[in-house]
Parts: structure tokens; C-alpha cells; sequence
């Protein structure tokens, strides 16, 4: 009676155990099917937000771009009305710049050189400019008078005078004749037409700069000279030390425009051998 109290006792064990395991391995199945819920979850949420991220940054690069094409905008307009100032000086420009060849040649008139040396290999001792005229120059030296064309002057000095400059400025915009209504220039003709405008006017600007920078030199130069004889009349050791540095630092100020001079009229010189190319006759 004992041993079948026992047994049963034992088979009633083994039922709840087997019955605990069973509803334990379906609980460890159902937290294995959230997990992988959560996990899928979890993977579709963070793909949303990398989306949304991407979106974000395309955003705020249209409105960069957009920032950016409103600032080139307001450039090019700004530049539309600096072109049409431009256009609108030009005329006075070309006759300022004809002014002033005219007075840097009067101004000119005079100049003495302790040794002037000609392009074809002359040396001219103690020339003085004794008269000037669109072709040429005469001087009067030590040996006599020679008269020289503007091929033959020096750089410096053929740069300062322009000969022939004047009147092929007062001459370089003909007449207008007047235009046939029917007679349009075509697209290629128009835009040829406005690259050249752009073209001379660059080049007058140039030009402009180049006698600018001339006319400081020059000015400098006379400085440096004064600065020159103050310095070697000095008689203190106190006023030679200040006049002295005072000519070093002219000359440094003077070095450093030749050198910008130098540069533009090299600039000069690039934009007159590169003009725009003419469309093809049909």
C-alpha cells in the first residue's frame, strides 16, 4: 500500500513537471517571438530615421543652394549696373585719357637725361627733349641733335610719351552710319559685337592704371632725388641717419611700383595679343 502510495505520488511529480516544462518552453517561445518583433521593430525604425536624416541634409542643402543663388543673383545685377556705369563713362574715359597723354607730353617737354640710350644702340650724353610731335622726338645732346622715332626710345620713356597714341585714340570710334532697319547682325555677329565692347573697354581701363602708376612714379622719383641731395648735405651724423632712411625707404616704395607697373603692362600686353575671335563669314 505504501510502495503504490509512493509511485503515484511520483507520477503526479512527473505530470507537473512535465506540465511546468511544456508551459516553459511556450513562454520561452513567445519572448523569442517579441524579441524578433522588437528587433524587426527596432532595424525599421532606425532605417526611418537614417531617411529622415538623408532628407534633413538634402533640405539644407537646397536651402544652401537656394542662399547661394540668391547671393550670385544679387552679384550679377550689381554687376549688370556696374558694366552699364562703365558703358556710360566710356566716352569721357577715352577723351581723359587722350587729356592726359597731351599734358604728359607738355609736362615732358624739357626733360633733361645725363645718358639716354636708344633702342638701336645710340647713347645719347646729357639729352634734353627739345620738341615732340606724333612720330617723333628730337633731342639736343652733348654731340649735336638727333631726332628719334618711338620704336627707337627707350621702354620707360616710349611708355610716358604714347606717341601716336593720341590720334589713333581720337580716331578709333568712327561715325555711326545709320542703320538699316531690316539689316540685324546675327546672334554670333551681336555677341561678337559685345566681346569686343568688353574687350576695348578692358583694355582702356588697363591703360588708365598704367598712366596712373606712371605719373606716381614719376612723382616718386622726384621725391627719391630730393631725398637724394638732402642726404648727401647732411652734416650731422643725426640728420644723415633720418634722411638716409628716408631715401631707403622712397626707393624700396619706388621698386615696388615699378614692379607693379612692370606687371601691368605685361597684363597689357597679354590682353592686346589675345582680342576676340570674329565669327566665321557665311
Amino acid at each position: 500500500m505504501g510502495t503504490k502510495l509512493f509511485l503515484f505520488f511520483i507520477g503526479i511529480v512527473i505530470v507537473i513537471g512535465l506540465m511546468w516544462g511544456l508551459s516553459y518552453s511556450e513562454a520561452v517561445d513567445r519572448l523569442t517571438g517579441d524579441l524578433g518583433s522588437v528587433t524587426r521593430s527596432t532595424e525599421l525604425a532606425g532605417r526611418q530615421t537614417q531617411t529622415q536624416q538623408e532628407q534633413l541634409d538634402l533640405r539644407i542643402q537646397a536651402n544652401s543652394l537656394l542662399e547661394t543663388l540668391k547671393t550670385k543673383t544679387a552679384e550679377k545685377e550689381s554687376l549688370g549696373s556696374e558694366v552699364r556705369e562703365l558703358e556710360a563713362v566710356e566716352p569721357r574715359l577715352a577723351e581723359a585719357m587722350i587729356q592726359a597723354i597731351l599734358k604728359v607730353r607738355e609736362s615732358s617737354a624739357g626733360m633733361v637725361f645725363p645718358e639716354l640710350v636708344l633702342a638701336k644702340g645710340a647713347t645719347l650724353k646729357n639729352a634734353r627733349i627739345q620738341r615732340l610731335t606724333e612720330e617723333s622726338v628730337t633731342f639736343q645732346h652733348s654731340e649735336g641733335v638727333t631726332v628719334a622715332r618711338a620704336d627707337d626710345l627707350p621702354a620707360e620713356l616710349r611708355d610716358r610719351l604714347r606717341l601716336g597714341e593720341a590720334v589713333a585714340k581720337s580716331k578709333a570710334e568712327p561715325v555711326a552710319e545709320p542703320e538699316d532697319p531690316l539689316a540685324k547682325p546675327s546672334p554670333e555677329m551681336a555677341a561678337y559685337n559685345e566681346r569686343m565692347k568688353q574687350y576695348r573697354k578692358k583694355g582702356l581701363e588697363m591703360q588708365l592704371v598704367i598712366e596712373r602708376l606712371s605719373n606716381e612714379i614719376r612723382s616718386l622719383g622726384s621725391e627719391v632725388y630730393k631725398a637724394e641731395n638732402e642726404a648727401e648735405s647732411a652734416t650731422s651724423a643725426t640728420q644723415k641717419f633720418y634722411t638716409r632712411t628716408r631715401r631707403d625707404q622712397l626707393k624700396v616704395q619706388l621698386a615696388a611700383l615699378q614692379r607693379t607697373l612692370d606687371e601691368a603692362r605685361i597684363e597689357l600686353r597679354r590682353h592686346e595679343a589675345t582680342p576676340p575671335d570674329a565669327p566665321p563669314r557665311r
